[in-house]
């Protein structure tokens, strides 16, 4: 058996709403495993693991590309809906999101990877559902 510490943290007005908070936080993002080891798909490519908001942050991150005009604006709210837990709105901006980042390429404007934006679009894709 192991054992791990692990400190949460969570806002609200009651210790109860913070604890839910808390736990909500940790469940759409519970991190990484301390020995994380890299995952190969068949073909021995690295599997990337991403999370809504490591999409969405990527997308802001790479908001001066041409491709992500919209798309920047979108994320952004996405980015505030999680961050308040407001998971109804989330779905519906995420949605936005999607539809306006068909033209995202790797290229000379945009500081992400093929890889990274093929695992960026799978995963909020993944999240309308």
């Amino acid at each position: 058996m192991y054992e791990f510490e692990i400190t949460i943290r969570g806002d609200g007005d009651t210790p109860d709403e913070a604890w839910q908070n808390a736990c909500m936080a940790l469940a759409m993002d519970p991190g990484s495993t301390p020995d994380e080891h890299l995952e190969l798909d068949d073909n021995d490519e690295p599997i990337i693991k991403m999370t809504v908001e490591k999409a969405l942050r990527l997308i802001i991150a790479n908001k001066q590309c041409p491709a992500l005009n919209n798309c920047y604006n979108y994320a952004r709210l996405a980015h505030v809906y999680l961050r308040d837990r407001q998971l109804a709105d989330l779905r519906t901006q995420l949605l936005y999101v999607v539809n306006n980042m068909t033209n995202w390429r790797a290229g000379s404007t945009t500081t992400a990877t093929k890889e990274q934006i093929k695992e960026c679009r799978r995963v909020l894709k993944e999240a309308c559902k």
